[in-house]
């Protein structure tokens, strides 16, 4: 038989098994790191921050009322404290030990066999789906994982008769540690003691006498006392424990394969589907076992004794230099010699340290279910051990065996790794997505009810508002302030929606509720009022509820974890029940969370309530805008505005529209829009009641930069699959025909400029210390002769007291010769740079209409300042280098198009009409002369450009029915926006065709096709003129048309 010493690392050379492990802990980090923080917290993370983020006393006083000791909250409590607490931060410190583990896994399997074997444990925890996992995860298992190794480390080394106190101390710490980290850490504590027992009564039975038990016996004594003062809290929590049962017996068949497909594989694949890899790697485990008995050949033993030592059976003692060495005999029993590999103790020690508090946990499940896979993970390190051991005896027994081996092992877990990212099965429950949801649609006068109630720490990481008030369902007494007097009345929608607004105007934030435990323990929470559990009953629970309903016009539900609170389902169907449901959001992740949205009544109100601005406007005949609410008639850029929109439709809606609002400035340039299903998709406009009064809260976040002044806020309805707007009737309130004025807005400057606005570029050019231009938005980079190139500066003044610049931009070919120009002060001159404070951050919409004339090719198009007064230029400054007087913001191609100035000859319908002085209609075709309703009719026109055009015109197309209401329409620049008229030619011909949809309900009978031209930001209309130059209004009528079934 060969000698292990000799042949164990032949093939690796020292300096090779030198830089295996920092080579491994390199690839180790790497993995970690990569996606860290990108998936959301999910409830337990949730606990973690939440509780790191209380004060220490407030920390311990909670974590005493739950389930988990609080030694890792501590050090996540110092942690946040130093570096933050982003998703990405948080995690950083469960990443922090997960990476230990490597370098623990490589001393320990170092000590325990040789290098090759530390270094291929420690690539194995490397590598590891089930490590990569819980490094991810802001709790405490890689923490436990690593004290668990240390306290298994220290003991090798007190085996092996390491002398000093250093690793006495190592076990105490990190025992006592470990005992406050994790309650399950007590499984790992006993396997220890039982195998010390055991090694001792083998040492007695050999004739060995030794103290190191009574060592051992005041070691534990130590952990004991440093454990002994959260001893009797520990003791009552598992006794007596303050939370709802939310595990279920897990059978045994079900323990080992879910231990052993994680431990292997991770918990990113299905067992079912690997089981030939999981078997595989249970057969190099198993080798491992053997491999253990075979390495203490010539080698000193990692097991020893102090005093008078004897060997096992099989074995003879030799003392080189005084020093103690167990060598197998080199004749022995071959049956007995197997028996004894088995039996070996490295191989029972790593095998019982994974597998037997696995057992444990089991066996103590009967009494009260315990199990879960996330909870092995503490006992994992030993696992990846003795695998490497079966590794590196197939490499001694057949030396392709270790490639094929590891081949294996790395492509199965690279295919769990790939789907721990990227497999929505495996993603974690996705909080930061309902929160948002809420957080978007939630409107002043809303409540929220968190089901079940202790699932709030995600709520309150994620959502980053106010909250007026926060506190169990039960409690929740329906007053404006959230706490004192109660509100039984019942709900009547039309007056109760008003009322509740109006009151809920005056406090920031919604009221969140949580649920308790429906039939619950009376023990949960222990009584304590500030437990997150708390047992409740339906008819309390029912009672809340309809206060609720009675105080607020819609709820929001964050549903996760209910089932176990509330196992029946009692709340879910007395929301359904009493409550109309017109959003929900069901988010990725195992546990099925999901947001729901209720009005708080069933039965509709048809009686108009009294409104403080009434307006009874029709829309396009189908829906009564019946006027609004709104709080301040003031918001600071960066913050929400809020108004309250009351519908009536005027008959049963079979399209459901869409809700356009937005604020815009004198000129008509949009500043703030928002566009939406009107109250949510689960009650959208078609599944309105005719005569309904619909209440819709509306919310639009003015964007940072926003300039200071007055905006006009409209709204308006439209199609989403034709695009068709609805017509406003009352024409005294419509703007553009299409949309409502809801009264001004005052927009004003904030009192600070916390973070930046969102912009596509940013830059950070400084001009001359002045004016900063942080960014800018570039959406266009291709554009045709004559339309214009639409970009946003965002500057920020550097100085209190700026002079008057001027802001010119630029089209600029290859040798700096100018093509297009634009100039004027910011905000087209309506907020000079006179007016901007220190820090001020303003957004600067500007276009540069690229001239008719500009033939293709690329340009730059560039900006810069000057002063209003001098013309002098400022300089341009980026990092510490100066850069001009010009900065570039992009390419841009314009591309050119054909011209024709011959008329054309085969005009279907000829005709001599004009808009303006330099718009010319020469005539028409028609796909068609009748159309069925719901069809299609391509109308093409003619034009010649009588001059040429500074403003681009948008082209109308209406077909009039003989009741005169509009039935089909379209509206677009000419030729879909590649003809703007600003770039027409002097002269030229134009053939620009519309396809015009015939609304399905139209009545039959003869049509009138009407179009003209319209500037699209202020609705105003080009005069008309006939053929011998008669006005006839703002619009041609081109002739008739016939709409026939």
């Amino acid at each position: 038989m060969r000698a292990e010493n000799n042949t164990a690392h032949k093939g690796w050379g020292l300096a090779s098994l030198a830089v295996i492990p920092k080579f491994v802990v390199l690839l180790a980090f790497a993995l970690r790191l990569y996606r860290l923080g990108y998936q959301s917290i999910w409830y337990d993370e949730g606990v973690s921050i939440h509780l790191a983020q209380k004060s220490l006393a407030a920390l311990t006083a909670h974590t005493a009322g739950d389930i988990h000791p609080p030694f890792y909250y501590y050090l996540l409590y110092f942690w946040i404290k130093a570096a933050g607490s982003s998703e990405f931060i948080v995690a950083f410190l469960s990443l922090a030990f997960g990476l230990l583990l490597v370098p623990l896994v490589y001393r320990t399997g170092r000590h325990l066999y040789n290098p090759l074997v530390g270094s291929l444990a420690a690539l194995l925890v490397a590598i590891s789906p089930y490590n990569l996992w819980y490094s991810q995860e802001v709790r405490m298992y890689t923490l436990g994982a690593s004290l668990g190794l240390v306290s298994l480390y220290s003991l090798l080394r007190l085996l092996a008769g390491a002398k000093g106190r250093v690793y006495w101390i190592g076990y105490i710490l990190s025992a006592a540690l470990g005992l406050y980290t994790l309650y399950y850490f007590a499984f790992l504590l006993l396997f220890l003691n039982l195998f010390v027992l055991s090694w001792w009564l083998w040492a007695r039975r050999q004739g060995v006498k030794t103290l190191m038990l009574w060592h051992w016996v005041l070691a534990q004594a130590a952990v004991f006392l440093l454990y002994l003062p959260w001893l009797p809290i520990a003791l009552r929590q598992a006794v007596d424990p303050p939370v709802p049962p939310w595990r279920a017996f897990t059978p045994f068949w079900q323990v080992v394969l879910e231990s052993w497909s994680a431990l292997a594989l991770g918990q990113s694949v299905d067992p079912r589907a690997v089981w030939p890899v999981l078997m595989t790697i249970a057969i190099i485990y198993g080798l491992g076992a053997v491999y253990a008995g075979a390495r203490s050949k010539a080698q000193e033993s990692p097991f020893r004794f102090g005093g008078s030592q004897a060997a096992p059976a099989g074995f003879v003692i030799q003392r080189p230099g005084g020093g103690l060495q167990i060598h197998r005999e080199q004749k022995c029993d071959l049956l007995r010699l197997a028996k004894v590999r088995i039996l070996h103790p490295a191989s029972c020690l790593l095998w019982g340290y994974t597998f037997v508090p696995v057992l444990a946990i089991y066996l103590a499940s009967l009494w009260t279910p315990l199990f879960h896979v996330r909870y092995v993970f503490t006992y994992s390190p030993a696992f990846y051990i003795l695998l490497a051991a079966g590794l590196a005896w197939l490499r001694e027994r057949w030396r392709p065996g270790l490639g094929l081996g590891l081949s294996l092992i790395i492509v199965a877990s690279a295919y769990s790794i790939y789907n721990f990212h990227f497999d929505p099965r495996y993603a974690a429950d996705d909080h930061r997505a309902a929160v948002e949801h809420i957080a978007d649609r939630w409107r002043p006068g809303d409540a929220i009810l968190i089901n079940a109630g202790y699932a709030y720490p995600t709520f309150l990481y994620y959502y980053n508002g106010p909250i007026a008030w926060r506190g169990r369902l039960v409690d929740y007494e329906g007053k404006a302030d959230g706490r004192a007097g109660s509100s039984t009345a019942p709900f009547d929608p039309s007056t109760s929606l008003r009322t509740s607004f109006a009151q809920d105007k005056l406090r920031p934030g919604p009221v969140v509720l949580q649920t308790g435990s429906i039939g619950g323990a009376a023990n949960l929470g222990w009584g304590n009022p500030q437990s997150d559990f708390y047992p409740t009953t339906e008819d309390e629970t029912a009672q809340a509820l309809e206060r609720v309903f009675a105080r607020h016009p819609r709820l929001w539900v964050f549903r996760a974890y209910d089932t176990v609170t509330d196992p029946d389902g009692f709340i879910r169907s007395w929301l359904d029940e009493h409550g109309l449901k017109f959003d929900e959001l069901l988010v990725a992740g195992e546990s099925g969370i999901r947001v729901q949205g209720y009005l708080t009544y069933k039965e509709p109100s048809y009686e108009p309530p009294p409104l403080e601005q009434p307006l009874n406007v029709s829309l396009g005949g189908q829906v009564t805008l019946l006027g609004y609410e709104r709080g301040s008639a003031s918001v600071a850029a960066g913050e929400p505005f809020d108004l309250t929109i009351y519908w009536q439709p005027e008959e049963q809606l079979n399209v459901d529209y869409h809700l356009f609002y937005g604020l815009f400035d004198g000129q008509g340039q949009l500043w703030a829009q928002g566009d939406e299903t009107p109250i949510g998709p689960l009650y959208r406009p078609s599944r309105w009641m005719a005569g309904e009064v619909v209440r819709h809260p509306i919310r639009l976040t003015v964007p940072v930069g926003t300039p200071p002044g007055e905006y006009a806020f409209q709204v308006g309805m439209y199609n989403p699959h034709t695009d068709q707007w609805l017509e406003v009737e009352d024409q005294g309130l419509a703007v553009q025909g299409v949309r409502v004025g809801l009264g001004s807005v005052q927009v004003r400057k904030p009192s600070s400029w916390p973070e930046l606005p969102a912009m596509q570029h940013r830059v950070g050019v400084n001009f001359s210390d002045q004016m900063e231009l942080l960014g800018y938005n570039l959406p266009v980079l291709t554009v045709v002769p004559g339309e214009a190139v639409p970009f946003d500066l965002f500057w920020r003044s550097r100085g209190d007291s700026l002079e008057d610049y001027v802001v010119f931009a630029e089209l600029v070919d290859g040798k700096g010769r100018v093509l297009a120009a634009q100039k004027s002060a910011p905000v087209d001159g309506n907020y000079p740079t006179t007016l901007w404070a220190r820090g001020e951050i303003v957004r600067d919409q500007r276009e540069l209409v690229v001239a008719a004339n500009v033939p293709s090719g690329e340009y730059h198009l560039v900006v810069g300042l000057y002063h209003a007064a001098s013309g002098e230029r400022l300089r341009v400054k980026r990092w510490l280098f100066s850069a001009g007087q010009l900065f570039t913001l992009g390419t841009i191609a314009v591309q050119g198009r054909p011209v024709t100035f011959e008329r054309p000859r085969d005009i279907q319908h000829p005709m001599e009409a004009r808009l303006g002085e330099q718009v010319a209609l020469i005539g028409y075709d028609l796909s068609a002369e009748s159309v069925p309703p719901g069809g299609t009719l391509t109308l093409t026109l003619h034009w010649q450009a009588l001059g040429p055009m500074s403003q681009s015109y948008k082209v109308f197309t209406h077909l009039v029915g003989p009741d005169g209401e509009i039935w089909g329409q379209k509206d677009s620049l000419p030729g879909g926006g590649s003809l703007p008229t600003s770039g027409w030619v002097e002269g030229e011909y134009l053939v620009d065709s519309y396809q015009i949809l015939v609304k399905p309900e139209a009545p039959e009978g003869e049509y009138a096709i009407e179009i003209g031209m319209y500037e699209e930001s202020t609705g105003a209309r080009l005069p008309a003129f006939d053929a011998q130059g008669q006005a006839t209004g703002d619009k041609i009528v081109l002739g008739k048309m016939q709409v026939t079934r």
